[in-house]
């Protein structure tokens, strides 16, 4: 049997899986590894729906969100309830496959698991998670007092693996902070992929995601109750409302004129490239598509309490191509007014800047696997 991988994807949003899918995809067309799954929640549907091959079943982590704020008594109790349970699923999954590698995005009991085995790990990181908003956010005082307990959370994953890929530019790495990112193997992988120039918005297309999980169902409702006063407007405007793998567009309120509710659409980042508008949280995966990808402006309400989300909608705002709403300033009034400030303005600039090259990581990981 060859070299065989085994790959562990977060449930906490889709984000995760689109990218550990294109980056595995590259992987296994360079070195012919077998390249073996594990996940919970949504996220085995995806992957099977896409050919790819599951091992096995973890804990799903679902965020606890309620009407767009993040609980993080919760969170925190959610987190350490998944990671008991994966560290137990993890060690029989690798006693029985093996692997030559392990790679992750955001589970450190697993990555812990596959060292106290002996087994090589690699793990997927984006920078904005390791530091907090420069600008101050609604909950910057919160976030400070969470400093610690954060920076423990974020940064162990790393110090589990022999090899972090940091899929931003390296030029975002704040000084103070590059002593650490050597010290702890972390290379970056700031190269964008782009087939070709973004593609001219279509005129008038706004749509609406909830991203990966079930949390973002606070703000498609936003969406749909503002959208008629956009319409009047903006008579050419169409929405077109994804709720993902985890949302059931049931649950949403009825579709009026111009309106298009679908669920999981695995053409999505195809949808986002030809997007006038988006209107989302701050998922990274979500942003980095649009950034490397899209001419459309970004409407991010993220989600309430989410220090990272919120990191992430400041960081757009200040390149210039996104509008910002936090939870506590969300209305329909005030989502209308945004989305067509958008819809006048043109196609939006974009900032120099990456989403990870895929075929860089998989050279990364494919010289990890090779000296193992």
């Amino acid at each position: 049997m060859g070299t065989r991988v085994l790959w562990a994807v977060s449930s906490v949003g889709a984000g995760h899986v689109y990218r550990d899918v294109l980056i595995a995809q590259r992987l296994a067309r360079r070195t012919g590894w077998e390249i073996v799954f594990a996940a919970g929640g949504a996220v085995p549907q995806l992957l099977r729906r896409e050919g790819l091959v599951l091992a096995g079943e973890l804990a799903e982590m679902s965020l606890p969100v309620a009407d767009g704020w993040l609980d993080l008594g919760a969170f925190a109790r959610e987190w350490r309830r998944q990671e008991r349970a994966n560290r137990t699923l993890s060690r029989e999954l690798l006693r029985r496959l093996r692997p030559r590698l392990v790679v992750s995005d955001e589970l450190p009991s697993v990555l812990g698991e596959a060292r106290r085995q002996g087994t090589r790990t690699a793990y997927l990181t984006d920078f904005v998670t390791l530091r907090p908003a420069r600008r101050r956010t609604p909950h910057y005082r919160l976030f400070r007092l969470l400093r610690p307990w954060l920076d423990a959370y974020l940064r162990r994953p790393l110090a589990l693996a022999d090899l972090g890929v940091l899929l931003d530019d390296a030029a975002a790495v704040p000084r103070d902070l590059v002593g650490w990112v050597r010290r702890h193997r972390v290379l970056c992988a700031g190269t964008p992929v782009r087939p070709g120039p973004a593609p001219h918005p279509e005129p008038g297309l706004v749509i609406a995601t909830a991203g990966g999980s079930a949390a973002g169902g606070f703000l498609l409702r936003a969406a749909l109750e503002a959208f008629p006063a956009v319409r009047r407007a903006f008579p050419q405007a169409r929405l077109l409302v994804v709720a993902g793998p985890s949302l059931d567009p049931a649950s949403l309120p009825t579709a009026g004129e111009g309106v298009e509710v679908a669920g999981f659409r695995p053409n999505l980042v195809a949808d986002l490239a030809r997007a006038a508008v988006v209107v989302g949280m701050a998922g990274l995966a979500t942003l980095a598509e649009l950034r490397t990808r899209s001419r459309a402006w970004a409407v991010l309400c993220p989600v309430g309490r989410h220090w990272e989300e919120e990191a992430n909608a400041l960081k757009a705002a200040a390149q210039g191509w996104a509008r910002v709403i936090f939870r506590e300033q969300l209305s329909a009034p005030r989502l209308a007014a945004q989305i067509g400030a958008c819809l006048g303005a043109g196609a939006a600039p974009r900032p120099q800047g990456s989403a990870g090259d895929p075929e860089a990581v998989a050279c990364r990981l494919e010289a990890l696997g090779a000296s193992g």
